[in-house]
């Protein structure tokens, strides 16, 4: 499965949640509730709005989360890149975004996983100063062993992400020489939030639009201009859910 595959059927599941009335479907024995809250329903806790600021780095989100650089032909966890040791650019962003859970799943009441869409828009500015808009969907793990003390979640995205000019730092890292407006939007996020606050969140995300450079012309990633990578900022942010 390819990732372009991936975000289309994505993207399908959130189209078909426009229509959707909110229903639950339980596994008989097993525990397993599956929500489906829509698009057009009351926001009840499900919806959020978000802030943040961030500087830009070279050092690959994979790596800063403790994932293996897979571009280099690794697999697996890897100790995660300290923030004090990450390799820093002369540019800064600062950016808003809106996001709604569509559905969710949970068992035995605990909450498992969170799927949501986000559109967000944000501004460089430094040695890079364009606008980046973006379309993403989100998937959350909710569950960790310590959520009593501080509840935690991790979530990963796919989605689109548009500037309105090429940098020279992305011309040069373009691997074409060309860069591209439209990249693929992977941004993965860490939140935590007081169990008496659940809905305000402090967010750690690696802000992050990259490409696909393939020398045989890959079907299906001419949409990024084949081009290899794009900026990466580590930010910090509040989201405040209602």
């Amino acid at each position: 499965m390819t990732p372009r595959s991936v975000f289309y059927g994505l993207s399908a599941l959130v189209a078909l949640s426009l229509s959707a009335s909110p229903t639950v479907v339980q596994a008989d024995g097993s525990g397993i509730d599956f929500n489906w809250h829509g698009a057009f329903t009351p926001c009840a806790g499900d919806c959020a709005v978000y802030a943040f600021a961030g500087r830009q780095t070279i050092t690959s989100p994979g790596m800063a989360l403790g994932i293996a650089d897979i571009t280099q032909g690794e697999y697996g966890f890897v100790l995660p890149t300290p923030v004090w040791n990450y390799d820093w650019e002369d540019s800064g962003i600062v950016g808003f975004a809106f996001s709604r859970e569509f559905a969710s799943l949970s068992y035995n009441g605990a909450d498992l996983l969170g799927f949501e869409a986000e559109a967000g828009a944000a501004k460089r500015f430094g040695d890079q100063t364009e606008a980046e808009y973006w379309a993403a969907l989100y998937l959350r793990w909710k569950w960790f062993p310590w959520n009593d003390v501080i509840k935690t979640s991790f979530a990963i995205s796919t989605g689109l992400n548009y500037v309105s000019g090429i940098s020279d730092y992305e011309l040069r890292v373009s691997g074409n020489g060309e860069g591209s407006n439209l990249m693929h939007f992977f941004s993965p996020e860490i939140t935590l939030a007081l169990p008496d606050k659940l809905e305000q969140e402090l967010v750690f995300r690696m802000h992050h639009r990259s490409g696909i450079q393939d020398d045989d012309g890959l079907p299906g990633f001419s949409i990024f201009n084949y081009a290899d990578t794009g900026a990466t900022y580590a930010t910090v942010g509040y989201r405040y859910r209602f």
